[in-house]
């Protein structure tokens, strides 16, 4: 969960805004996919985001298991998801 507030997103540079996607926050969506995109698709961040993740470690035997999961992310241009 993150918020900018007291700006517009015009005023906020590109590397300081919120990105979601990808391994590290939403699995199985592409890295930035997941937000507001400009006309030629390309991700442009936001000023707020919200992420959860849920997942359960399943031991079939001492060397294999599974790990089913649930990820969920937003991210919006309005300071507030």
């Amino acid at each position: 969960l993150g918020s900018i507030v007291g700006t517009g997103l015009q005023n906020v540079p590109a590397d300081r805004r919120f990105y979601s996607g990808g391994g590290g926050s939403v699995r199985g969506y592409a890295y930035q996919g997941i937000g507001p995109k400009d006309i030629d698709g390309q991700p442009i961040g936001g000023l707020s985001f919200f992420e959860t993740s849920v997942e359960m470690r399943i031991a079939i035997t001492d060397t294999i298991g599974v790990v089913p999961f649930v990820d969920a992310g937003t991210v919006s241009t309005k300071s507030f998801p």
